[in-house]
């Protein structure tokens, strides 16, 4: 489709199922494409010495004027005139940009619409890792070799300044979980370069990640018993209530730290039993709240002028202590080592034991990916181990009648 194309045309256009292209009427092979999320970016189609139809991206649009990327297909179209590919001419110059500064324009424009969170843990895998092992490398010199290599160093802890770092070892620096997790960004980091034509394959594709350390800890009946019993003596210690009450809300509704510390009381509504996670790890969801734990919550004190439920000594920010005081709880109830996140592991274990279905499982702890959920079906395959028992004792009973 061709259309005279204007700023007020181009901001009419509609996102599709699909991405698409609408054509200029003016500069020949110049257009804008539509992508399904919304966002668009000036293109030229062109054919290359090899009779190959190709598409040059020129600038996303809002990054580009309408004038300006005009201007550049028309330099593009006197170049292609003359039998130069404006594709091989951009990779040529982009073999000289290092891993290092690629790390930095990804960081810039390639992230999309992730959460700040995970833009900080991005960030410190890039400056923790990626740059030390691959940033002086140029961008067209990095080979699966070169990638297999780092996801080996990493998994090890080879890493540069590992030495330096207090307290420093394998599983702070490195480990396979660690490599798995970096490995996935690396490999976003170089499509993205793929996509912004720098590069003409992604080396990451290909190479077998490593298996993911499944650190998952579900803590027994007991365990949680002497977990209770020693929120019950902080209690009495007029210890950190917030604290206190931030790790209950954890053992009883399954959320993630991060969902129970930024909540605010405007998204509470305890008369309905519910309350809003208005920016989670999969977005917003509804936490439905059970009767115990809407009593759990009306022990919370609230601070006058504080929006927060779980305010900091900065009334401004969430609380900050929770992992340290966690560890602490831990040390006075005698309970071996485990994470905040395995009291999440815990609710779900309980959950399918009690015969809830994973499908609603999933539902109350926010999975949007049913496969997310599934990694539990474990726990549910030896809860029919025992239903079966169960249920053929019983009808064993009535045989022997």
């Amino acid at each position: 489709m061709k259309i005279n194309l204007t700023k007020a045309s181009i901001d009419l256009l509609q996102p599709k199922s699909t991405r698409y292209q609408v054509w200029d009427q003016q500069v020949r092979h110049f257009g804008i494409r539509v992508s399904p999320s919304g966002n668009k970016s000036f293109i030229l189609k062109y054919v290359n010495h090899n009779r190959e139809q190709k598409y040059k991206t020129i600038g996303k649009y809002g990054a580009w004027t309408l004038k300006k990327a005009r201007d550049e297909a028309i330099r593009l179209n006197g170049q292609i005139s003359i039998g130069r590919d404006p594709q091989l001419m951009k990779m040529e110059k982009a073999r000289e940009i290092s891993v290092s500064m690629l790390c930095d324009r990804y960081l810039k424009d390639g992230c999309g619409h992730k959460k700040p969170s995970t833009l900080a843990t991005d960030r410190g895998r890039i400056n923790r890792l990626i740059k030390p092992l691959l940033g002086q490398k140029k961008i067209g010199g990095v080979t699966k070799r070169d990638v297999e290599r780092f996801q080996e160093r990493v998994t090890a802890g080879d890493i540069p300044g590992n030495q330096n770092k207090k307290n420093s070892n394998k599983k702070m620096f490195g480990g396979r979980g660690t490599a798995s997790r970096t490995m996935g960004l690396l490999g976003a980091i170089f499509q993205y370069a793929v996509d912004s034509e720098l590069m003409v394959r992604n080396p990451v594709r290909g190479v077998k990640r490593s298996a993911d350390e499944k650190n998952e800890k579900y803590l027994t009946q007991e365990e949680l018993s002497l977990v209770s019993l020693a929120l019950h003596r902080a209690e009495k210690q007029h210890r950190n209530i917030f604290a206190i009450q931030a790790i209950r809300l954890l053992m009883q509704t399954g959320c993630r730290a991060g969902e129970i510390l930024n909540l605010k009381w405007h998204d509470v509504h305890l008369d309905d039993a519910y309350f809003d996670v208005v920016d989670g790890k999969t977005g917003f969801r509804t936490c439905k709240l059970s009767v115990q734990t809407v009593s759990e919550f009306k022990k919370i004190p609230k601070i006058a002028d504080c929006d927060l439920v779980f305010p900091g000594s900065n009334l401004d920010k969430p609380y900050q202590g929770l992992g340290k005081f966690w560890r602490k709880l831990l040390k006075d109830a005698g309970v071996d080592h485990a994470r905040l996140h395995d009291l999440r592991h815990t609710y779900a274990s309980i959950a399918i034991s009690e015969g809830i279905p994973l499908a609603v499982v999933g539902c109350l702890l926010g999975h949007r990916d049913p496969s997310t959920t599934q990694r539990y079906a474990h726990i549910l395959d030896n809860t029919q181990e025992e239903a079966v028992e169960q249920v053929s004792g019983k009808i064993s009973e009535f045989i022997n009648i």
